[in-house]
């Protein structure tokens, strides 16, 4: 170190030391964050489907802002547009966008998170000469994609070799050279995924899916790493959230990335068409002629239906290869060799009905309708050593436990809930046991056992949303047999012996008049004490809890100690100029205020927080288990609801929006602990401290107490 350098380094630190140091900032108005703006992209697929996506973004996106400090605004951009707005400062983040932007410089991404998007083919607007529908079509193209790319080409090699396809791979170095190629016909194709595409390709066909990131500027890398811990923090606290989120979303896109081999279709095309065989005993088949004519239509097969008196007469049909397909309960074994079963078409749930007086027998006797040789074979895995009563149909079933002369019944729920059958069995009552039964399409031997994987990829290609309409569909349409017209037509005896008890109830009724009256006083009784509770803890005003239970129940969470790292926070939130609302629009007027900041703060706060009113216009929060660096967004958005309030009062009240007053605003004063303490009392005096220093200096602010200046330790006047 030189002479110069020695004195400079002196004179600094003495002036570091005699000159005063600057006084504490008394209030904190703006030291905010503002909200971040997110870029969404959608995915270049159906727009139905695309903004079921999006939707799923935006609240993966709510998920991990719940773990941070500052807000998140979704913002609608196109794959072409989302780069620019991040450049120019539109927007703050954007996703999905590939992990590898870790390598330019300009750009800084998270960890892959949960997100994901679809693997696809595109090729050049306009071109005729590939169909996702003929993988044949495809056979000796010329494929562009990213040099280095182990995550896409992998998946896409998987892809030919399970397709039998030849293509070529053509590395390039940038995605901006890959698109050029399509564009002049140096390659044929393109991958790429189904959020990152340009307006210069058109989209073929998906054929997997990959795990996606937010990326930022690199100027953005602090919100980078709170979203890289907000998504740790939510798998430690949530470990399924991310493959839960993960299977919906292959669930919404398994049609798009399922696809005919060249071998299936040519067998497709040789076909002849498929002969379907409904048994007219069948109750769903309705359903499933629907559901086999649009996973056909999807696929290219050719089906006609056929018809047979009951499931013996299709199976023997099936054997002798007259029929081709029927539709049959799928069991793990099937009754015969000369026949195969698909995955399941779709699943029918059946409920367990018993006496309400009665408990249920893990063994007895079970009364179902129409049961057919692989129902049989179910219920005997899912209910072994029950023995079964055949009945003619589900009415008699339920007669059959009323008499005694069965345990249970067992009955389709959707045949229950469209017939109401349970209402002329009053005493009778659905148990808690459920059999989920699967319809599977049984397929003959006599066709080739390529058929089978052809019709299990039709059945997954089958569009969830649309299967989910056609079995709501005939549910909703499916006869009332619990009509009046339908039980004088085909059960006039039983109507008889039902006026007859009716008749009998009304004499019954009368000697226990008694014992009614009595158990609905008790029931009154009972929601007398219920409403007595909530009125004794809530303030009538706001729906908040009052002054005695919001001090209670703060001393009871107060003796458990936070995690480590976390603290309980005390929050008094004082409206400011409240009174001038009272003086100018009236006393009702001024408790329509304070009810709607009471909302806002509800809407502000988790779960497990506490939100009280203390009296006149303050309220008291209690934050339970908070990380301290949230805070200040906290008491942000506390003064932001105020000020919403006030602007949304004006808009739609003349007289306040007239009145000579200042905004509304809250004070706000924070104490917070990070251990068990029972001295309520003194953490409220500490709030109360830091409170009174916000008013004093002006307002609209919010002070936590152990951060105030020594001269502002006073208690207030």
């Amino acid at each position: 170190m030189n002479i110069k350098t020695f004195f400079l380094c002196l004179i600094l630190s003495l002036l570091a030391i005699l000159l005063p140091a600057p006084a504490a900032a008394p209030a904190r108005a703006k030291d905010t964050h503002a909200a971040v703006r997110v870029g969404c992209v959608q995915p270049d697929i159906a727009p139905e489907l695309s903004s079921a996506i999006t939707q799923q973004q935006v609240a993966y996106l709510t998920e991990l802002s719940k773990y941070t400090d500052w807000n998140i605004t979704p913002v609608p951009v196109t794959a072409d547009t989302a780069m620019e707005k991040l450049l120019t400062g539109e927007i703050d983040l954007v996703l999905p966008v590939e992990p590898h932007i870790h390598a330019a410089d300009t750009f800084v991404a998270t960890q892959p998170l949960a997100l994901r998007d679809l693997i696809a083919l595109y090729s050049r607007p306009g071109e005729d000469r590939f169909s996702a529908e003929d993988l044949r079509t495809l056979d000796g193209a010329r494929v562009g994609t990213l040099d280095n790319r182990h995550d896409v080409t992998a998946p896409f090699e998987n892809f030919c070799a399970e397709n039998g396809l030849s293509l070529e791979l053509v590395p390039y170095a940038t995605a901006a050279a890959a698109r050029a190629a399509l564009a002049n016909g140096s390659v044929d194709l393109l991958i790429d995924t189904t959020m990152n595409n340009s307006g210069d390709e058109a989209f073929l066909l998906a054929f997997d899916s990959k795990p996606t990131a937010i990326a930022g500027l690199r100027a953005k890398a602090p919100l980078i790493r709170d979203l890289d811990a907000a998504a740790a923090a939510l798998t430690r606290e949530n470990p399924l959230y991310a493959a839960d989120y993960t299977r919906d979303f292959l669930t919404k896109t398994h049609h798009l990335t399922l696809h005919f081999s060249p071998e299936e279709t040519a067998l497709i095309e040789s076909l002849p068409p498929l002969r379907v065989v409904l048994p007219e005993t069948l109750q769903t088949k309705d359903i499933v002629r629907e559901l086999i004519e649009t996973a056909a239509k999807g696929s290219g097969l050719r089906v006609t239906f056929l018809s047979a008196a009951d499931v013996e007469a299709a199976r023997l049909m099936i054997s002798a290869g007259t029929a081709d397909i029927m539709p049959a309960y799928y069991t793990n074994q099937s009754d015969t060799t000369d026949a195969y079963y698909t995955m399941p078409l779709f699943s029918r749930e059946f409920v367990l009905i018993g006496r309400r007086s009665d408990e249920v027998p893990e063994k007895g006797v079970l009364a179902i309708a129409a049961v057919q040789p692989a129902l049989r074979h179910a219920i005997a895995q899912e209910m072994p050593g029950w023995q079964l009563d055949e009945t003619s149909d589900d009415q008699h079933a339920l007669s059959a436990v009323t008499y005694r002369r069965a345990d249970l019944a067992l009955c389709p729920l959707d045949a229950l809930q469209a017939t109401r059958l349970l209402i002329l069995y009053p005493e009778l009552a659905p148990t808690q046991k459920q059999l989920s039964i699967r319809t599977s399409l049984c397929v003959s031997a006599h066709q080739p056992r390529l058929l089978q994987a052809i019709l299990n990829k039709a059945i997954l290609r089958l569009d969830p949303q649309v299967k989910s309409r056609i079995l709501l569909r005939h549910e909703t349409n499916a006869p009332r047999k619990g009509s009046l017209s339908y039980l004088l037509s085909f059960y006039p005896l039983q109507i008889g012996l039902l006026l007859g008890l009716f008749l009998l109830l009304i004499a019954i009724i009368i000697f226990m008049q008694k014992i009614i009256q009595r158990r609905a006083l008790e029931a009154q009784q009972r929601s007398a004490i219920a409403t007595y509770r909530y009125q004794a803890e809530t303030d009538a005003l706001t729906g908040v809890y009052n002054k005695a239970a919001i001090e209670s129940l703060i001393r009871k969470h107060l003796l458990v100690p936070p995690a480590p790292g976390h603290c309980h926070a005390l929050i008094i939130a004082d409206l400011d100029h409240f009174k001038e609302a009272n003086d100018s629009c009236g006393h009702q007027f001024g408790d329509a205020l304070l009810a709607a900041f009471a909302a806002g703060l509800r809407a502000i706060v988790r779960t497990q927080d506490l939100v009280g009113r203390f009296g006149g216009d303050e309220f008291l929060l209690l934050l339970v288990n908070a990380p301290r660096a949230s805070l200040p967004t906290v008491a942000t958005r506390i003064n932001d609801a105020a000020r919403r309030v006030d602007q949304e009062t004006s808009a739609r009240d003349a007289a306040w929006s007239a009145a000579q007053r200042p905004p509304l605003s809250t004070s706000i004063g924070i104490a917070v602990t990070v251990q068990a303490t029972a001295d309520y009392d003194q953490l409220f005096a500490a709030a109360d401290r830091a409170l009174y220093h916000v008013k004093q200096h002006g307002r609209m602010s919010w002070a936590i107490a152990d951060e105030l200046p020594d001269d502002a330790q006073t208690t207030k006047s």
